[in-house]
């Protein structure tokens, strides 16, 4: 069953058999962060782990792979939001499953701080919308 409702900010949603966080939408794009499988999260996460404690690791800041957030919200607690997926067109709106549940308050507020983070790699489109949004 497809919506035809837009999801708002935090919102969890079922698109080609993935589920991702709703972040923003302008006039072109759809925003959204895709919920890693915990396998995936884990080790995602061990990689980065070890990047940070090797000196002469290359700086992991501002690479796509580590753009994310740990999610603490109950049936997705530890696995990782990753905020570097393409926009999608607005056409695919109507093929988006809202599943009826939203990521809660901390992690809501952890998305904000990683899409308007100083050197984090989320399109450029997304800083602006969250730029222009004043913050609760």
């Amino acid at each position: 069953m497809s919506s035809s409702i837009t999801p708002t900010f935090g919102e969890i949603f079922r698109y080609n058999e993935g589920l991702y966080v709703f972040l923003a939408q302008n006039e072109e794009f759809i925003y959204t962060a895709k919920i890693l499988d915990p396998d995936t999260s884990l080790k995602l996460k061990k990689l980065d782990e070890k990047r940070a404690k090797n000196p002469t690791a290359y700086k992991t800041d501002g690479h796509k792979l580590f753009s994310f957030v740990t999610l603490t919200t109950k049936d997705f607690i530890n696995q990782l939001a990753h905020l570097a997926d393409p926009p999608y067109d607005n056409e695919k709106m109507p093929y988006f499953d809202c599943i009826g549940c939203s990521v809660n308050q901390k992690d809501q507020d952890a998305l904000r701080e990683e899409i308007l983070r100083e050197g984090s790699f989320v399109d450029r489109g997304l800083k602006k919308i969250f730029k222009g949004v004043e913050l609760e």
